[in-house]
């Protein structure tokens, strides 16, 4: 028999040093490190990558704006019609007085707005078939007339009768005025005139017209002798004005 159990023999026990210790220190702090790494730190790291998101705006498309259809062009404006060259004015000078071949058979009816016959348009002087009031020489029309803004006031209004200052000479222009025929024959004639006396009293031939005649002949010499009439001037309010005025001439056969 066996004195001693296999078991129970004894081994060489191996003594622990400083070198065993750090090493078995380093290898379970390995052990522990992965242990926590795995059980803590990887599941975090995990949980951060799932929970990153990234969130990208997306705009909704917009709709096509609607075509707008093109407007025609409108048409081309047409062209104004070119004036028409207006015949020159009349030169300064004269008329010449012709005398009908033969008498008219109808005497026509007086047209109160026919403009009177100025009688210095047949002096003979300057060009024939110009006027007195025509073109000068260097172009400038002397029949403009600026407008005239001083008031014109009635002999009614002022209250002055018109008083004439040259009445004889008045009586012979009548003479001399009267139609030769309706002398001869002895018919008298009626006018009434209306026209302006201005400041100085004198009757513009502008401003004259026939309100009634007898015939043209009449209210033609009638107006002729209302050129020359000489007036007193008229005042009223403190200042001499010009008036609206009108008169009757009658034309006498001489006895």
């Amino acid at each position: 028999m066996f004195k001693n159990l296999v078991a129970s023999e004894g081994k060489n026990r191996r003594v622990a040093n400083s070198k065993t210790i750090f090493f078995s220190v380093l290898a379970h702090s390995f052990v522990l490190g992965g242990a926590v790494y795995a059980g803590v730190i990887a599941p975090q790291q995990e949980e951060k990558k799932q929970e990153q998101v990234t969130f990208v705006d997306l705009k909704p498309e917009e709709p096509e704006p609607p075509k707008i259809e093109e407007e025609a062009p409108p048409p081309p404006p047409e062209e104004a019609p070119k004036p028409v060259d207006a015949p020159p004015p009349p030169p300064k000078g004269f008329q010449d007085l012709v005398p009908p071949t033969e008498p008219p058979p109808v005497i026509p009816d007086v047209d109160p707005n026919a403009q009177a016959v100025n009688v210095e348009d047949f002096s003979g002087v300057g060009s024939r078939g110009g006027t007195s009031t025509g073109v000068t020489q260097g172009g400038t029309p002397t029949n403009v007339v600026p407008k005239d803004t001083t008031p014109v006031f009635t002999v009614e209004e002022t209250g002055v009768r018109p008083e004439m200052r040259n009445q004889r000479e008045v009586i012979r222009l009548l003479e001399r005025q009267y139609p030769r025929a309706y002398a001869d024959a002895g018919v008298m004639g009626q006018v009434m005139l209306r026209f302006m006396i201005d400041e100085e009293g004198k009757v513009p031939p502008s401003s004259i017209t026939v309100v009634t005649a007898t015939n043209d002949a009449f209210g033609e010499a009638a107006k002729r002798v209302a050129e020359r009439i000489q007036f007193k001037p008229i005042k009223y309010r403190g200042s001499f004005v010009r008036v609206w005025a009108t008169m009757p001439i009658n034309f006498q056969p001489p006895s």
